[in-house]
């Protein structure tokens, strides 16, 4: 049963019947349009912000659940009515007592007009200086191999590849591919990049400021504790070696009070494609070099910290996920990407991408780094690693799915859709959070951002890192087949929300939140994959039933239970290579 009860608008006053009604009636269908994903029988105090044009028509602006104990226990005792602030008291829906607003009132409603939104066209729009924004001419590439895909879209767009010798050299209307400090992009305020090197992402980048974010978000409740960041990110902790004279943290403490059980993986805070990580058999090597941190004391090397840098000495421990779901007995880890396509209003878009199988079989007791960690980079050490590569070891989506599928007979299109779903989730969470801390963003900013996570065997997702700088080269015939489509969305995108000023691209997400997906045609499910529209207020999060998701249990595996994992693993390789 759902009840919503409209207790009036701050400015009722002001406002006439016919407006108010129109409120009433976007009150009314946002209600039914979450109401399987409401929590039964808790009531929820939901405040709509409204924008009134010249036409004296209302569009919602943000919609949010507020925080007032006073009227939550009113509606508890059945008193809210006849609080003295609340100058209306009008119920809009009742599923019980079949009151809907709409319904009630459907041959007004009928009479009502659809907005019109005075909308700039895309064609139409030009610079101050009478340019047209929408026909830019030129880019830089800095020969990164990561943007290849973009840049050469770029080309057959027919923008010209021009030279540029350092950043002052900035022009209106350049699309410009290289990484830049933020702080030297306040002088060019409507520059498209395609990669920044500050605010919000690195948030996400930063091993270390993931973890903060994380927690920090984790702390406001948002989503009253229904849903939180432990739901897809491993627990992992912050470990800082660089000034040992420092008093330890919160994190650190409570590391010297884990239970020494299961693996664990140690990562450079600001780490790329392998380099730095260890993985930890035994807990006990960590706490000890707490331990002589907490003393003043000098470490050892037997994490080889040294091998960093001084300032570089500051890292993530993160627990391992010991029962990975496998590939033809290999353990694989699953890189999406998320493309930021506008900063302002920020628009975000998942992208499904591959899974990166490692070269040799899974054995949760091997000590090789070859069997546990799936980075490229990594792979690429092991001896007779071109002969062996030849072998297809990357999988896109579909093929992936059907591969598990077929290998896994327990599992079906349900349970992938679930595991899809949640991972997505994750990621919105995981955004919310890094904007939080830094929620500077600026027209023109734009990304591409891997993902890499782990699945278990339950088709549990966790997410392992992000990365700002993924990469994007097309040296193996899967990559090849997908990057290009990836490089040529994002390249149209970013162009054409880049010449469209901010109210046009409000204009057109009130008419569809997914309009950029008319443009971004090779994205799998598009319209599903919209994580963010800020623009709308739209969040993936606040559309799907978080209510359900389980907390993810951790599989461990202590050396009694060697024996038993063997048999296990043999009966499983056994069914594989039927």
């Amino acid at each position: 049963m759902t009840t919503a009860i409209y207790l009036g608008c701050k400015n009722s006053k002001d406002i006439s019947y016919t407006l108010e009604s129109k409120i009433k009636a976007a009150i009314t269908y946002s209600i039914l349009s979450v109401e399987k994903v409401l929590k039964a029988k808790q009531p929820q105090i939901i405040g709509f912000d409204f924008e009134i044009n010249n036409n004296l028509e209302p569009f919602v602006t943000q919609i949010s659940i507020v925080d007032n104990p006073k009227l939550i226990k009113a509606i508890k005792e059945k008193q809210v009515c006849n609080l003295p602030e609340n100058n209306k008291c009008e119920v809009l829906l009742d599923t019980l007592q079949n009151i809907n607003f709409i319904q009630s009132h459907q041959f007004q409603i009928r009479k009502w007009n659809v907005p019109k939104m005075n909308q700039v066209k895309y064609h139409q729009l030009i610079d101050e200086f009478g340019q047209p924004l929408s026909n830019i001419k030129t880019f830089h590439s800095n020969r990164l191999q990561s943007f290849n895909v973009v840049s050469q879209h770029l080309k057959r767009r027919g923008l010209k590849n021009t030279q540029i010798k350092n950043n002052s050299s900035f022009k209106h209307g350049l699309v410009y591919t290289s990484t830049i400090e933020f702080d030297n992009k306040k002088k060019y305020t409507n520059q498209l990049t395609y990669s920044i090197n500050a605010a919000w992402p690195s948030f996400l980048s930063d091993k270390f400021k993931l973890i903060k974010s994380l927690k920090e978000f984790d702390k406001l409740q948002p989503y009253n504790n229904i849903y939180n960041s432990s739901f897809i990110n491993p627990l992992q902790y912050q470990i800082d070696f660089r000034n040992l004279s420092q008093p330890l943290s919160k994190d650190e403490t409570e590391v010297l009070n884990l239970e020494n059980k299961g693996m664990w993986i140690l990562k450079s805070a600001q780490g790329m494609k392998g380099i730095g990580i260890e993985l930890i058999y035994d807990l006990n090597d960590i706490q000890e070099a707490i331990q002589l941190k907490r003393d003043h004391h000098q470490l050892t090397d037997k994490l080889n910290i040294k091998n960093h840098k001084s300032y570089h000495r500051y890292f993530t421990l993160q627990k391992y996920i010991e029962n990975p779901l496998l590939q033809d007995g290999k353990k694989f880890d699953s890189r999406q990407f998320i493309l930021v396509v506008s900063s302002d209003p920020l628009i975000v878009v998942y992208q499904t991408g591959y899974t990166r199988k490692t070269l040799v079989d899974y054995h949760r007791f091997s000590k090789s780094k070859y069997t546990h960690l799936g980075n490229g980079d990594i792979q690429k050490e092991l001896p007779g690693y071109k002969q062996k590569v030849q072998k297809n070891h990357n999988y896109l989506r579909e093929e992936f799915k059907s591969k598990l599928i077929k290998e896994y007979p327990e599992y079906n299109q349900v349970n992938f859709d679930l595991m899809e779903e949640k991972t997505k989730a994750g990621i919105t969470y995981a955004i919310k959070a890094a904007l939080n801390q830094n929620p500077n963003v600026r027209k023109g900013d734009t990304e591409i951002i891997s993902v890499d996570m782990v699945i278990d065997e339950n088709l549990n997702a966790f997410i392992t890192e992000f990365n700002r700088n993924p990469y994007l080269g097309t040296s193996q015939k899967v990559l090849a087949q997908f990057f290009p489509s990836l490089g040529q969305d994002f390249a149209d995108a970013t162009l054409a929300l880049h010449a469209m000023e901010h109210d046009e691209i409000i204009a057109r997400s009130r008419e569809d939140p997914f309009f950029i997906c008319d443009i971004m045609k090779k994205i799998y499910n598009c319209k599903d994959n919209v994580l963010i529209n800020d623009a709308v207020g739209y969040s993936y999060l606040d559309h799907v039933d978080i209510q359900s998701y389980k907390y993810p249990e951790y599989k461990i595996y202590e050396e009694k239970d060697r024996e038993q994992y063997q048999k296990d693993r043999q009966q499983r390789m056994r069914k594989i290579l039927k």
